[in-house]
Order: C-alpha cells, then sequence, then structure tokens
C-alpha cells in the first residue's frame, strides 16, 4: 500500500512539473529564449559526450597496443590490463549507443558495428586465455585491425561533426 501511495505521489508531482513546462512553453515571451536554450545545451551536451568517447578510446587504443605488443614479442601479458581494456571497450560501446540514443541526426552506426565484432572476438581470446588454451595469432591481428578501423570511423565523426 506504502508503494502504491509513493508512486501516486510521484505521478502527480511529474505532471506538475509537466504543467509548469508546458504553461512556460505556451508563453510567448519565452518560447524563443527556452528553444534557445535548449539547443545551446543539446548542442554542447553532443559535442562533450563524443569528445569523451574519443578520449576513451584513445585510451582503450593504447592499452590495445600495450597488450598487442607484448603478445607479439611472446612476453607474458598482464591479465589485469586485459580486462580493463576488455571493460573499458565494452562500456565504451555501451556509451556510443546510449550517444546514438539521444542525439538526433547522424551517427556513428559503423563504428559500433566494428567495435561489437572486436569486442566478441576479445572476448573470445579472453575465454580460451581463462581455460589455458591458446589462441591463435591472427586472431589478435584481427581483433586489432577490426577495433582500429572502428576507432578511425569514430574520429573521422567525430571530426565531421566538430
Amino acid at each position: 500500500m506504502n508503494t502504491i501511495y509513493c508512486l501516486i505521489i510521484f505521478l502527480q508531482t511529474l505532471r506538475d512539473h509537466f504543467t509548469k513546462i508546458h504553461q512556460y512553453y505556451n508563453n510567448s515571451e519565452n518560447v524563443c529564449s527556452y528553444n534557445l536554450e535548449i539547443i545551446i545545451i543539446k548542442f554542447i551536451q553532443k559535442k562533450f559526450m563524443l569528445t569523451i568517447l574519443v578520449v576513451f578510446y584513445t585510451i582503450v587504443g593504447i592499452m590495445g597496443i600495450y597488450l598487442f605488443t607484448r603478445l607479439f614479442s611472446l612476453e607474458k601479458t598482464n591479465m589485469l590490463v586485459g580486462i580493463i581494456h576488455g571493460s573499458l571497450g565494452l562500456l565504451g560501446i555501451g556509451i556510443l549507443i546510449f550517444y546514438i540514443s539521444f542525439v538526433e541526426g547522424e551517427s556513428p552506426f559503423m563504428s559500433i558495428l566494428l567495435f561489437f565484432i572486436a569486442m566478441c572476438i576479445g572476448g573470445g581470446m579472453l575465454a580460451a586465455k581463462l581455460t589455458g588454451k591458446k589462441f591463435p595469432m591472427w586472431l589478435a591481428l584481427i581483433h586489432a585491425i577490426v577495433a582500429i578501423s572502428g576507432i578511425y570511423l569514430l574520429y573521422e565523426f567525430w571530426v565531421r561533426v566538430m
């Protein structure tokens, strides 16, 4: 019963806020400034989020280069760095999907597709490593090529939007 009461209060509060926004929006004096504020905020948020994504994937890429050089120099790779690399890459995919969900217009969908393919390959390499099996070196090479292509397309989109 208490939960239902809280839900009703929440919905009433939400209705009141939407009513105030609607009244403010319909006031002819405030329409221009209100729309301009929304456009400026969306523009700043769009550029800021995309810039954060580019920095984020640059860090993931640097970690990937470190792992790639360790792997091909036949030195033991640090499992923690690999797990952080994969987790940040997966988080980046989530942020990209969030970005294209709320931003209108052009989107970096090819980057997301390439990052998803790289994630699947990287997940396979992690599963092989965790089970003690060896994975072929060409798999790491394909993972790197696909990920670098995704980063390139993300950078290209970022430059075009900025």
